[in-house]
């Protein structure tokens, strides 16, 4: 589960592995960079028995962190223990209890939790046991537990502990003991369990209210007690007789392996749609499009996968897919259907015959992107009633699926030798996976009827420019390229997790998962006409099943309807259905609503903006033209940014000065740059006040022309040449930055908006960026 912001989202699950293996990416907005403290990444274990789920630990990284690696992380980080909730009886028994998380603590006031200890059960100690919780100095206990007559070695507590906490002591532990005197009177510790404060958000009710909210307005004889029974957990103590409640948080978080995270923070400026409207005409130019494309090619980047999705989305909304009748003659000559094309031809140039589209290229990328989004709700209509049908099948064994005594004639000593099961489990194996293959592909040939019209024409004009570039090929090799989109990236992937794509909200269990991951693989081999070897020895058996089922034939007749509608489709066993797609309004009206086209349009221009650098640094020549319409477009897209951010920058200015707050906002400047860099005061010498009073008349003067960068431009570049004979260092200049901002926020306190914080940002980069550039000339 990554958890950043107001967001949390999860990746698909995965069976046993020693290499566990995610390779998800998701992207989170966060429109309040405030409320971005940390980014938590929790990782956990499905149980489908209990129906709970066990956090087995996480990785807490500082968004602090993130700023300070140039706003790119990609390492290993430790998989740092966390306690987790109790779905059974553990050996060194349970606790049932709540925690309600009420207030964050501040520089002036104290945090708040509220913890209520319910009762124990399944624990060693039968001497009078009582509870004993402790938090840095604090020490509170319960009572001696009350034992229950109608419970299995059960102990009652009922007692509720308000507990106030500072700001240093949040990083510590809440430590729970269960403990109990032996007949000699000595303590004894039966069981532990160690809180980290940090992790209330996960296991505790935490309060909704604001955490501005005072101490002294909590009533903490009248906190909601109405449910409290339904907010009761159980959680597990760990078998550990030795009392560590003086030992350190850093000694208590064990780790529990490694996890390797790729983490970028990008800072956008969504502008208004118009503002894009230069860019947009560029970009569906042909011959303009066609260069921009290559320089994918040319040129690799990182931000590749990004640009295509960002790209797809924007001719897919350009193309007004649900205002056109929808039919494949309306597509031909859409945006969309002309985007992919170019990106296809550009592609086939560098293409081999017997390794067509098997490699990860910015022309796969976009059409997995194109399929996705075009067939979002066309996908989930025509494999969710299968796949629940599946998943939710009563039967705990897949043998169980087929009744005794069937016999398939397809039986193998190989087959029962690589998979470990007896003659009578190989046959019931068989015959359900076969019955699983059979239902999902008659799922998928008949949905011929309702597929996306825009999909026939963009498969169309694939299996021709394949044509072009491979004349001699046959229909063997049409059927292998529209198969290495439709399934391989479309139609497999959903059925090999179908919760990641949001198809099913429930996570099939691991022996579904398997049935369903085998099903994926017999589809893809029959997709690609391709039968099974030694590679895969427990699956040839199926070469002779698909056969008996007639697949082969089918999947023919379905991937030849595909790209060419003209062709009657036969890809149901009892009747032949023609190719006469007639997608559904609401369906294509729904897959455009999910795109956000003033972001994809923000997102495109910023991954252009680095890319134009790069050609630029590469030599590479852009048609003369061209280059004056992207530097046109691009420039106005930075020149208003830069402007509202001039404004913004202005408006803080002109708010700290009608508080005659300029002589605080200097010392506060001072303060923290000296506190963080203490080295850098030597470079401040002679008079010290008149030093802060030539800052507030340089930052006056700098401010007044911020809508007037090129006046602004000789002046800070002669800033630079004097700041190089101080001895000032690149690096000085973030600090400064941050110093700047912690001024801000001291004077203006919540006047200091997010907007403001983030044109000061803007603004300083752009001055702080011309200095260093110049400094070094």
């Amino acid at each position: 589960h990554i958890t950043a912001s107001e967001h949390t989202v999860k990746s698909k699950t995965i069976g046993s592995s020693s290499n566990l293996h995610w390779d998800d990416e998701f992207e989170f907005e966060v429109k309040e960079y405030q409320l971005l403290r940390s980014i938590v990444v929790r990782i956990v274990s499905e149980s489908q028995w209990l129906g709970k789920d066990k956090v087995i630990g996480k990785v807490d990284i500082p968004f602090d962190t993130l700023k300070e690696s140039n706003k790119q992380i990609d390492r290993i980080f430790p998989i740092k223990a966390i306690v987790h909730k109790s779905s059974e009886w553990s050996d060194g028994g349970d606790i049932e209890m709540y925690t309600q998380f009420l207030q964050r603590p501040s520089d002036s006031e104290k945090g708040f939790i509220k913890i209520h200890l319910a009762r124990a059960r399944n624990i060693r100690s039968q001497q009078n046991p009582y509870v004993k919780l402790t938090l840095g100095h604090q020490r509170f206990s319960t009572r001696t537990g009350k034992k229950n007559p109608n419970g299995d070695n059960e102990w009652r507590f009922d007692e509720t502990f308000d507990i106030r906490f500072t700001k240093s002591e949040q990083k510590q532990l809440i430590k729970i003991s269960l403990v109990s005197k032996n007949v000699l009177g000595k303590r004894e510790i039966y069981g532990k369990l160690n809180i980290n404060i940090n992790d209330l958000a996960l296991i505790s009710n935490e309060s909704k209210s604001s955490p501005a909210t005072s101490n002294h307005n909590i009533d903490t004889d009248n906190i909601n007690k109405e449910d409290e029974s339904k907010k009761l957990e159980w959680y597990s103590f760990s078998l550990d007789d030795k009392d560590d409640s003086n030992s350190k948080i850093e000694n208590n978080e064990s780790t529990n392996g490694e996890l390797g995270i790729s983490l970028k923070y990008t800072e956008q400026m969504l502008l208004p749609l118009p503002m894009y409207f230069d860019l947009v005409t560029l970009i569906i130019t042909p011959q303009y499009l066609r260069t921009i494309i290559t320089w994918f090619y040319s040129v690799k980047t990182s931000a590749s996968d990004l640009f295509a999705k960002n790209m797809v989305n924007i001719f897919y909304v350009l193309s007004g897919a649900s205002l056109n009748p929808l039919t494949p003659r309306a597509y031909e000559r859409t945006y969309i259907v002309s985007f992919l094309d170019e990106v296809l031809a550009t592609d086939l140039k560098t293409q081999q015959l017997d390794t067509l589209f098997r490699e990860g290229s910015f022309a796969t990328k976009c059409m997995e992107c194109f399929l996705h989004t075009a067939g979002y709700t066309f996908i989930r209509n025509t494999l969710k009633p299968v796949l629940l049908d599946i998943i939710h099948s009563k039967e705990t064994r897949v043998a169980a699926l087929i009744e005794e005594g069937s016999n398939s004639g397809s039986s193998s000593t190989k087959w029962r030798k690589v998979n470990g099961l007896s003659p009578r489990e190989e046959e019931s194996y068989v015959r359900n996976l076969s019955n699983v293959v059979s239902r999902l592909a008659s799922a998928i040939f008949e949905s011929i009827n309702t597929m996306p019209a825009v999909f026939f024409v963009v498969f169309k004009t694939l299996v021709e420019r394949v044509q072009e570039k491979f004349p001699e090929s046959q229909k063997a090799i049409w059927r292998q390229s529209v198969a290495s989109f439709l399934f391989l990236r479309y139609f497999l992937p959903v059925i090999v997790s179908p919760k990641t794509f949001e198809v099913i909200d429930v996570q099939p269990s691991e022996e579904k998962a398997k049935i369903l991951t085998n099903a994926a693989k017999i589809l893809q081999n029959c997709s690609n006409q391709v039968h099974f070897g030694d590679k895969d020895p427990g699956l040839t058996v199926f070469n002779i099943i698909l056969k008996e089922l007639k697949m082969w034939r089918r999947m023919k007749n379905f991937l030849d309807a595909v790209y060419d509608v003209s062709i009657p489709s036969s890809s149901s066993s009892t009747s032949s259905t023609s190719a006469t797609p007639s997608s559904n309004v609401s369906a294509n009206t729904e897959n455009e609503d999910r795109i956000d086209l003033q972001r994809e349009l923000g997102s495109m221009s910023l991954v252009l903006m680095e890319y134009v650098d790069k050609i630029h640094q590469k030599g590479v020549k852009i048609e003369e033209k061209m280059d004056a319409m992207l530097t046109k477009a691009l420039s106005l897209i930075e020149d208003h940014s830069l402007q509202k951010a001039a404004v913004n920058v202005q408006s803080c200015w002109q708010d700290l000065k009608n508080g005659n707050k300029e002589l605080n906002f200097v010392e506060h400047f001072y303060n923290d740059l000296f506190e963080k860099r203490p080295e850098l005061k030597a470079l401040f010498k002679g008079d010290f006040e008149k030093q802060k009073r030539s800052l507030l008349v340089m930052l006056e003067w700098v401010v007044c022309h911020l809508n007037r960068l090129g006046e602004l431009k000789p002046s800070v570049v002669a800033l630079a040449k004097r700041h190089v004979r101080y001895g000032v260092k690149d690096e000085d200049y973030r600090s400064v930055g941050e110093s700047l901002l912690v001024a801000f926020e001291k004077c203006l306190g919540n006047g200091f908006t997010a907007e403001m914080r983030e044109a000061w940002l803007t603004m300083y980069g752009v001055i702080s960026d011309t200095i260093i550039t110049a400094s070094k000339q």
